[in-house]
């Protein structure tokens, strides 16, 4: 039979099947579903945790973790890494050892999704704290303007960002010497 005389019977698709056989796997489906949600649910299913008591577990573990490290240690020889992978891979002793020769310290930062922003951000501040550099305050502060008058000329509300923005301006000019709130060295 040729594909014009499948297409003129009744009731026929081009591939030759007929009604019955797309009524038939439309039966076998609604059947399937049907069994499968008709079922009753094991009472096994009341033992498994709820959504909060999971979510308090996970809370429960981050505060332990908090526990542990602060979110920037304190500056620490670069010698202190040196010996903790003594034994370690030779091509990370031989890297451990280049950064010795740029930097004479670490932080030690919380592994918490937001490390990295955060050792950022303290080492620039820190940066700044150190060489009291005005000009960099100054040029980071008209960025700063430009960004918060970006967001509002793509729509954003002012209220939804002005809070994280002052905040990293009150740091930002805390850095300097002379402010009334002026971070000191020490304290760093």
């Amino acid at each position: 039979i040729g594909p014009e005389t499948m297409r003129s019977l009744p009731y026929t698709s081009h591939f030759g099947f007929g009604f019955g056989f797309f009524f038939f796997i439309f039966l076998r489906c609604l059947s399937f579903f049907f069994l499968r949600f008709s079922m009753e649910v094991p009472d096994a299913a009341d033992d498994r945790p709820r959504d909060d008591e999971i979510m308090a577990q996970q809370y429960a573990i981050r505060a332990e973790e908090a526990e542990k490290l602060p979110f920037i240690g304190d500056k620490e020889e670069l010698s202190t890494l040196s010996s903790e992978y003594k034994l370690g891979n030779p091509v990370f002793k031989e890297k451990i050892e280049k950064l010795g020769e740029t930097y004479g310290a670490l932080r030690r930062t919380r592994g918490d999704g937001n490390c990295f922003f955060r050792a950022f951000m303290f080492s620039y501040l820190e940066h700044i704290l150190e060489t009291k550099d005005e000009e960099e305050v100054g040029r980071i502060l008209k960025k700063v303007e430009q960004c918060k008058q970006t967001l509002l000329n793509l729509g954003h509300l002012e209220f939804t960002f002005e809070d994280f923005f002052a905040v990293f301006i009150e740091l930002l000019e805390a850095v300097l010497p002379g402010r009334e709130s002026s971070i000191r060295s020490v304290e760093v």
